[in-house]
């Protein structure tokens, strides 16, 4: 049942998703091979080795497992409506969600990832509590994304219509009210279907779904809004490591809104990050310089944040597995 939720879309769609990433990184490719003939590689390399590129560094290595026991508060919330799991089990569990999520679409694997530890009477539960804590971090992520992509991406806009722009920004918070108030019942109707469809023991998980109430979406709501400006703030530091030095507030704007215009874009996982890349460098300055200091923060923040965290969910992946032998 796992394996049904974590498959890929239908080959179709699979091959629509391939042809336009491809399509996408030609034209990045491209683009890149006329930026690099005016690049400066040597300033580039004295600005990586500069002291306190090593104290950048370390701030955002420091910041990854800040990211994650966020992440992991915030998922035993939900999942301490089904079952009364530690912070952690609750902790293992995103770990191997990040190690099966590495690379698939959208970190689909993440979903049936965090199963993987679960009992057998206890998977339904937490693949709600995964569901419900994904769809509040996109909420948060709206909702702060939203107001950066009005500001900085609105001055992208001829100048005609940049005034116009502000009169959009209510309508990120709306979107998050009406998604809370008339989204969310919906889709827990829809989780109800599909627990009863697979004939789990799901009483107590459907009970579950009711406690779902305005303490708990504030309280799981700020765990994720402070989730995504550290993760924001990693971006920044990692920018400034590539030489592209911006006010603070203006460049969390225009890190949050390159987010939300990649994530409307269904990609292959890493041409994403390429994606974003290209965004940041048209947001802050299409230069050789912010291109590169772009794709050098994305790429190592994809190295820090998934990668290194994969390497302890593969060893309780593998110690799961033997107890599960024995």
């Amino acid at each position: 049942m796992i394996k049904n939720l974590t498959t890929a879309p239908t080959r179709s769609w699979r091959w629509l998703r391939w042809l336009l990433g491809l399509a996408i990184l030609a034209g990045l490719i491209w683009h890149w091979s006329k930026l690099a003939t005016n690049f400066d590689w040597e300033a580039f390399a004295q600005q990586l080795r500069q002291p306190i590129n090593l104290w950048r560094l370390v701030a955002v290595l420091l910041l990854m497992p800040i990211n994650w026991l966020l992440e992991t508060r915030k998922f035993q919330l939900f999942v301490q409506l089904h079952y009364p799991w530690s912070f952690w089990q609750c902790w293992r569990a995103v770990l191997v969600g990040i190690g099966a999520s590495s690379f698939t679409p959208n970190r689909l694997g993440e979903i049936g990832g965090r199963a993987i530890l679960a009992k057998k009477e206890e998977v339904a539960g937490i693949l709600i509590a995964t569901l419900q804590s994904s769809l509040c971090q996109w909420l948060a992520f709206l909702m702060l994304a939203w107001p950066g992509l009005i500001w900085v991406g609105g001055e992208l806009l001829p100048l005609s219509w940049q005034s116009w722009r502000w009169y959009l920004l209510p309508l990120g918070p709306l979107i998050v009210v009406g998604l809370i108030g008339f989204g969310l019942p919906q889709v827990h109707h829809l989780l109800q279907r599909l627990i009863r469809h697979w004939r789990w023991s799901a009483h107590p998980s459907i009970q579950a779904l009711k406690m779902v109430k305005a303490p708990l979406i504030i309280k799981t709501g700020t765990y994720a809004c402070l989730r995504f400006v550290t993760y924001c703030t990693q971006i920044y530091l990692l920018l400034q490591l590539g030489g592209l030095i911006l006010p603070y507030w203006y460049a969390m704007a225009g890190i949050a809104g390159v987010y939300l215009l990649q994530a409307g874009i269904p990609l292959p996982p890493g041409i994403n990050l390429l994606v974003r890349a290209e965004l940041a460098s048209l947001v802050f300055g299409n230069s050789p310089e912010a291109t590169a200091a772009s794709l050098a923060a994305f790429g190592l923040l994809f190295v820090v944040n998934i990668l290194l965290p994969t390497l302890p969910a593969l060893w309780l992946l593998v110690k799961n597995e033997k107890r599960d032998e024995n």
